[in-house]
């Protein structure tokens, strides 16, 4: 098992970003506070680079279909744990299959997510069981925030109606019960985290074995937030963990990787629900969800990769068209939005439509 992480290196090519990603951490073990946690970690972000690189040669639908369908299993096993009938070990709550009430309700979220953008109707409804519940805030409201901003899109009013009700909940909950142990907890921990930041950061894996020194740097730390038997292994926000064990740098690597992922696609909306639950949780961290938004990469960088195909064919037939006149970019913010003022500002991209479903050189033509 332990030869898997060699799977990005036997790629045929490995991109940049894998290079670069791959390099900064192995470099940061040099000052990790724990060596022994980093190459672990090291060994699971191999995996995850693997399995990005492997998806991009695979359809990402039927992946999400397979994976609807066990989340679909686990709504079974948390109904019949939510009347009492455990037939599998948990640590707490409606887990499922998870063990984990927290990693259930996240797998659910990217899952009724891409459901959700292709109008499968019968496995949303059978995956909801899924995401209520394990009764984990996080996911419930990075899904209702994301469904209200769909909703201020199709529909302004009503759109901007479910964010004040939204709000309103919210305001209302945290008056009527104020903050519980975990989410006190979690709180205590992000900013005791925040304290722990260095420009060069821990080295990679290093959160668990640096904490113990800053559990009381910022804020005293309830008994419920830090012990013995409660010792945090990330701080439960993937951007604060990165940045604690690699640093500035290792944090605008991860930003300019997850941008390379933003081309138009389904895909992309499950990746902004792992981000999203990111900032409450640690679904980095979780094979479960981790796993997924891998494959949602990978779906989102072959779109990348025939874009960038689809750009050199159309600045092939630009350059072999004799046209020189452009709009300016004023003009073309105006009449055609930020894709024409971006094309006119580099006019390497000049012309590239981005298309719904698959791109590619059949979409090509000279604009005149």
């Amino acid at each position: 098992m332990l030869l898997s992480v060699l799977v990005p290196f036997l790629a045929p090519k490995l991109p940049p970003w894998a290079l670069l990603w791959l390099a900064l951490a192995g470099t940061s073990l040099i000052w990790a506070t724990s060596p022994y946690d980093g190459i672990l970690a090291l060994w699971c972000f191999g995996l995850l680079i693997g399995l990005i690189l492997a998806a991009k040669k695979a359809n990402f639908d039927d992946c999400m279909v397979a994976y609807c369908y066990g989340i679909c299993i686990n709504s079974v096993f948390a109904i019949m744990q939510f009347y009492g009938i455990d037939l599998v070990p948990k640590a707490t709550g409606n887990a499922g299959l998870l063990v984990n009430p927290n990693f259930l309700a996240a797998a659910a979220l990217l899952g009724i997510v891409w459901a959700s953008s292709h109008r499968k109707w019968l496995l949303i409804f059978l995956m909801c069981p899924a995401l209520f519940l394990p009764m984990a805030k996080g996911p419930v409201l990075v899904g209702a925030v994301m469904l209200a901003v769909w909703l201020v899109k199709k529909s302004p009013p009503w759109g901007l109606t479910a964010l004040a009700g939204l709000a309103g909940c919210a305001f209302y909950y945290f008056h009527q019960y104020g903050l519980n142990d975990t989410s006190l907890a979690r709180w205590e921990l992000w900013q005791n985290s925040i304290a722990m930041f260095q420009w060069y950061g821990h080295g990679i894996g290093s959160f668990w074995s640096a904490y113990p020194e800053y559990w009381n740097a910022a804020v005293e730390t309830s008994q419920y937030g830090y012990g013995m038997l409660n010792h945090p292994k990330t701080a439960h926000n993937d951007l604060i963990t990165l940045s604690v064990e690699l640093g500035v740098v290792g944090v605008l690597t991860w930003c300019g990787i997850v941008a390379l992922c933003f081309v138009k696609g389904n895909s992309k909306y499950v990746l902004i629900a792992f981000l999203g639950i990111g900032l409450f949780s640690h679904p980095l961290f979780i094979p479960s969800s981790a796993g997924i938004a891998a494959i949602a990469a990978g779906d989102c960088l072959r779109r990348w990769d025939i874009l960038r195909a689809t750009n050199r064919v159309r600045r092939d037939e630009l350059r072999h068209s004799g046209q020189e006149s452009r709009p300016g970019i004023i003009r073309a913010l105006c009449s055609g939005g930020w894709s024409d003022a971006f094309t006119e500002t580099f006019p390497r991209w000049r012309g590239v439509r981005i298309h719904g479903g698959e791109h590619g050189p059949a979409h090509c033509g000279v604009r005149n």
